[in-house]
């Protein structure tokens, strides 16, 4: 039941992952049971509007002037974001996951048993150390420019996001809002939680502290 919810509801500020190099996305989970409980409907709708008001928050304190994100503050808002799942699930994307929206390899099938916190945290810093190296090597960023794409990157990965126009952009250190702003579909259809995200990202990469 509770994998089923984070799949329906979270799936409104969730991040969809579309695709990657990481060879840590792959997989696809069987559909699961289709009822819902009303009263958990009505705790992550809560759990929505609080994630709603604390990025907010935090987009209005990175326009500061000199403001430096700090990588706990992005590993926070993953934690939030993707809610802390012990037992695997499938994400948005179908892609069988765990964690804080892990996705389980081929090489991982001892992760469909259920992890730890201890081991969702392990495995959390792990995939951020990839995309930020990725995102490092490939697009040559640092300071709240290198935060914001590996956060990007997290939420979508890299493979379509080196084909695109928005990487182009980047790489000829062009503005970004128009491209970014463009990442932020469910289905083909504009999400309001994406939209919060990229905003902040947009936010924090065109912040002036850059070292």
């Amino acid at each position: 039941m509770r994998k089923f919810l984070i799949t329906s509801i979270l799936s409104l500020f969730s991040s969809v992952r579309l695709g990657s190099s990481n060879p840590n996305e792959a997989g696809i989970m069987p559909p699961i049971d289709s009822q819902v409980s009303a009263k958990l409907v009505s705790e992550h709708n809560m759990a929505e509007q609080r994630f709603k008001e604390e990025d907010a928050r935090l987009q209005v304190a990175s326009l500061k002037t000199n403001s430096i994100v700090t990588w706990d503050s992005v590993l926070s808002m993953v934690k939030r974001r993707e809610s802390l799942q012990l037992q695997p699930y499938t994400c948005p994307g179908g892609h069988l996951s765990v964690g804080y929206g892990h996705v389980i390899t081929k090489g991982e099938e001892y992760l469909k048993k259920g992890i730890t916190e201890a081991q969702a945290d392990s495995l959390l810093h792990s995939d951020m150390e990839y995309y930020k190296d990725w995102v490092k090597k490939n697009l040559r960023l640092k300071g709240n420019q290198l935060k914001a794409m590996t956060h990007f990157c997290y939420a979508f990965g890299t493979t379509k996001l080196q084909k695109s126009t928005l990487y182009k952009k980047i790489k000829n250190g062009e503005p970004i809002e128009e491209e970014i702003l463009k990442w932020v579909n469910i289905k083909g259809k504009p999400n309001s939680s994406l939209l919060r995200q990229r905003k902040l990202e947009l936010a924090w990469y065109n912040n002036s502290e850059k070292h």
